[in-house]
């Protein structure tokens, strides 16, 4: 129990996925080999570092629909590289509808998906 138990239970599990537990030499090579060619930052990772350094920024919101006064909220955001430029933290602060709140992003690339990746949790809800 206690917090040694989880925290171990937490070591196995990422244990037991980096070695791919039941799986033939071949596909552990295989999956190894897919793996080492994903890993490192690429192309794609690059183009995140517009996103680098402080912003200032304008958000409108048309919470009623098209044709209706969009709400506006203003802010600044901080990007800086995070994993060895895998990634891009934002940390921003500003308003929404007059409220006050603060906010923070992660954004990289899935070099096994393909696709650009974003997520973000804020004090706005």
């Amino acid at each position: 129990g206690g917090a040694g138990g989880v925290w171990g239970g937490v070591g196995a599990m990422v244990g037991g996925c980096a070695v791919g537990g039941g799986q033939s030499e071949a596909a552990r090579a295989g999956m190894t080999k897919r793996w080492q060619e994903a890993a490192p930052p690429g192309e794609h990772h690059e183009l995140l570092e517009r996103f680098l350094g402080d912003w200032d920024y304008e958000m409108l919101i048309w919470m009623g629909g098209p044709g209706t006064e969009p709400a506006r909220s203003k802010g600044t955001s901080t990007g800086s590289w995070l994993m060895e430029g895998r990634f891009v933290q934002m940390a921003g602060a500003g308003d929404m509808m007059g409220m006050p709140g603060k906010t923070f992003s992660i954004w990289g690339y899935d070099n096994f998906k393909k696709q650009y990746v974003c997520t973000s949790v804020d004090t706005f809800n």
